[in-house]
């Protein structure tokens, strides 16, 4: 995988999105990620994204890294993805969804 792959990959998860689809990708995006300096961030701003499959990717990506887990933005993107979460169930209940 190169630099670049990683919208190639993006385009999948939103397009292709289904439990083991996005999972299988989820492993690959890590392997990318590990290797690629920044690319940390960008799974940051895949659990700020409105797409659920994104945001499964952002959490799930670092599974396969073991002992190469970044626990600071584990639970950056883990907390990001339940506060947008919660902010959206939330207002859904005031607007009486």
């Amino acid at each position: 995988l190169k630099r670049e792959d990683i919208s190639r990959l993006k385009y999948l998860i939103v397009t292709k999105s289904w439990w083991d689809t996005v999972d299988l990708l989820a492993k690959v995006v890590g392997s990318l990620v590990i290797r690629i300096e920044g690319y940390d961030q960008i799974m940051l701003e895949w659990s700020k994204d409105s797409n659920i499959w994104l945001k499964r990717v952002a959490i799930l990506y670092q599974l396969s890294l073991k002992d190469k887990v970044d626990k600071q933005i584990l639970e950056k993107a883990w907390w990001l993805t339940w506060r947008q979460r919660k902010l959206l169930s939330s207002y859904g209940h005031k607007a009486g969804c």
